[in-house]
């Protein structure tokens, strides 16, 4: 499985619906960055979206020390906007999934 390392300040993810660039606003070897900006544009309408969020990180046995990334979160309203290490986008509204699609990473 594919793993953003701490020190990537950006990357882009391109699914079959979209173009997005991820950028962490952190200091290099920040854990867990909480300023992380998602920049989407859809691929067939050309409308975009930027959204402030956070890296969200699994937590080791401890329940204090982070253990690994698990995903960007982003959040416009009650939609969320999951971005994932192996390239999956989830959009979810409430508790529905919109979508999820899976893409490819370029750093």
């Amino acid at each position: 499985m594919l793993f953003l390392s701490i020190e990537a300040k950006a990357g882009q993810l391109t699914t079959p619906s979209f173009t997005i660039d991820i950028t962490e606003n952190c200091e290099e070897g920040v854990v867990g960055c909480g300023d992380v900006t998602y920049q989407g544009v859809n691929r067939k309408t050309g409308r975009s979206i930027k959204l402030k969020g956070a890296a969200r990180m699994v937590m080791c046995a401890d329940r204090k020390t982070p253990c690994h990334f698990e995903s960007y979160q982003f959040k416009n309203g009650d939609v969320t906007y999951g971005v994932y290490p192996n390239g999956i986008l989830t959009i979810t509204k409430g508790n529905r999934v919109a979508l999820k699609e899976a893409g490819q990473w370029t750093y």
